[in-house]
């Protein structure tokens, strides 16, 4: 299988921010950066990181991920981000309220995320950049897809960008929606007619605290097989060790998975999982040929940097993605600064790859 992102561009850590301080210090550059205006301290690292390198030339348009009766205290820390990222960049940002949520509790992020930005005049920008630090997976997956189709097609350059969470990880105190959703563009064909008695592979990553989003996307799915993710190495250290504890129940009696199925994937770098998934389709490709039809479905409900890697898997090769929509964050306020992971770098799309890739 020849693979998309095989070479690719990418950085992290203190490479990460020598690259973005070489590359966007130049006049020539021109950049519209997409990123999350909402209460999570991450929503404003990136955005004044860059605005600091580009000045004026860089615009920042912020996603506002609007939710039900949001606690005063995560409306208060949104804004001080929103402020934050105002005090720097100015009349070059812009915020956009898009509501999560539709009257009938329909899931309309990916749809209001596009809506957002689609009539922009994407012409005026060398650089499209993505922030996926704070944003949700339902309103980032589509924005990333909607961008890389648009640079594939008609030039330009595409970065995706993330800070990954401190040691505590990603926010999990949170009530959930009862359904599963697909996020817009990702469902991979497996609604449709013909998939129906198809063999499924579900590969779910498994993060702190996401117990009953796996099960319920087990329930809905129904797996022939499952792969489940698990960070190694990563940092801290025992990450992985305390995620097998905690799921021990599921790997073992509900998922019933062989302990040489679980698939493991550097948390810092996302090229390792996407490529881990690829030759994991590949595989399968061999075994079921044109004899059944087969499902490889991903639900990236672990570390930011491992849904990177399957964000890029899904785009490559069309996979079918289903995950469990937030509802509302019951988060305590926090006092002080939280220590943060290294910036992470991917260049998607655009010139230094040959043009006809992805086509």
């Amino acid at each position: 299988m020849r693979l998309r992102w095989h070479p690719c561009i990418d950085h992290q850590g203190s490479a990460a921010e020598s690259f973005l301080r070489d590359y966007f210090e130049s006049n020539e550059r021109n950049a519209l950066l997409i990123c999350a205006g909402g209460f999570d301290q991450r929503a404003r690292k990136i955005p004044v990181m860059l605005a600091g390198i580009m000045g004026l030339r860089l615009e920042v348009v912020a996603l506002r991920e609007e939710r039900p009766s949001p606690a005063a205290h995560l409306v208060e820390a949104a804004e001080s981000n929103i402020k934050a990222i105002k005090a720097v960049c100015g009349d070059s940002f812009d915020m956009h309220s898009i509501d999560v949520f539709d009257t009938d509790n329909a899931v309309v992020v990916g749809r209001r995320a596009i809506a957002a930005i689609k009539d922009l005049n994407f012409t005026k920008y060398t650089d499209l950049i993505v922030d996926l630090s704070a944003l949700s997976i339902g309103a980032s997956f589509p924005v990333v897809r909607f961008l890389d189709r648009m640079v594939v097609k008609e030039g330009g350059n595409l970065h995706i960008l993330l800070l990954p969470a401190g040691p505590g990880g990603e926010p999990g105190d949170r009530e959930l929606t009862d359904g599963v959703s697909v996020p817009l563009s990702f469902d991979g064909k497996l609604g449709q007619d013909e998939a129906f008695g198809a063999h499924k592979l579900w590969v779910p990553h498994l993060g702190p605290g996401r117990r009953t989003a796996l099960d319920r996307v087990h329930e809905d799915l129904s797996p022939d097989e499952i792969v489940p993710v698990l960070p190694f190495p990563c940092l801290p250290p025992r990450v992985g060790d305390s995620l097998l504890a905690e799921y021990t129940d599921e790997i073992e009696s509900v998922w019933e998975v062989d302990p040489r199925s679980i698939l493991y994937a550097d948390d810092r770098h996302p090229l390792d999982l996407y490529r881990s998934i690829c030759r994991l389709c590949e595989g399968r490709e061999k075994i079921f040929g044109t004899l059944k039809q087969s499902f490889v479905i991903l639900t990236p409900l672990g570390s930011k940097a491992l849904t990177v890697g399957a964000l890029m898997a899904a785009i490559e090769l069309d996979l079918p993605v289903r995950y469990v929509e937030t509802l509302s964050y019951d988060l305590a306020p926090r006092e002080g600064s939280e220590s943060l992971g290294e910036v992470i770098h991917v260049w998607l799309a655009g010139d230094v790859y040959p043009r006809n890739v992805g086509d």
